[in-house]
């Protein structure tokens, strides 16, 4: 997985984290929403487009991860626990994975293979019932196994190419923060 890491260890910043939290808190997490919301624009337009299903359901969401800020100062470290400061960026198809990485010939099933394909077989040829379904989804699975997949990443490039934008409107929140709390210096 792919992250975009950012800390924050200015004197002013930690200062303001001390003593207003909740405003610096607001500041760098709307500009992570913002950021997430700058990957996934880029990865839905990196993203193959056969009918749009893998691009429609790439989503920014804030992640449920537990955020520990350190803060370090001259005389000791305190820590401060917030709320979780993380946002992903995911999609909602069951065989993005395998559009992004690929499978290599002649290997083992991959495990939930066989959800997204027989999700990608509806969506693709709109069998009329289960059992056309399964003899595509059968066929299907047959030349995946001899020839494998091609990988066809959006979302690894969609990251690289947003990660300078997105620490950029990280800094400027941290400042605007520091700004709003110690009123403009």
């Amino acid at each position: 997985m792919n992250r975009i890491t950012f800390t924050i260890d200015a004197e002013d910043a930690m200062r303001a984290f001390e003593r207003a939290p909740e405003v610096m808190r607001q500041h760098v997490d709307g500009a992570l929403e913002v950021g997430a919301q700058y990957v996934a624009r880029e990865a839905r337009r990196r993203a193959p487009k056969w009918q749009s299903q893998l691009t429609n359901s790439i989503r920014a969401e804030r992640a449920g991860l537990p955020a520990v800020f350190r803060f370090r100062n001259s005389s000791a470290q305190r820590m401060a626990a917030i709320q979780p400061l993380a946002w992903e960026v995911r999609t909602g198809v069951a065989y993005a994975r395998y559009v992004e990485e690929g499978v290599r010939p002649m290997q083992p099933h991959p495990p939930g293979i066989a959800n997204g394909l027989m999700e990608w077989v509806r969506s693709k040829f709109r069998p009329e019932n289960d059992k056309e379904l399964s003899r595509i989804a059968f066929a299907v699975a047959f030349a995946i196994q001899r020839r494998g997949i091609k990988p066809r990443p959006y979302m690894a490039p969609a990251m690289e190419a947003s990660e300078a934008r997105v620490r950029q409107m990280l800094r400027q929140s941290v400042q605007a923060g520091i700004a709003e709390v110690f009123g403009g210096r």
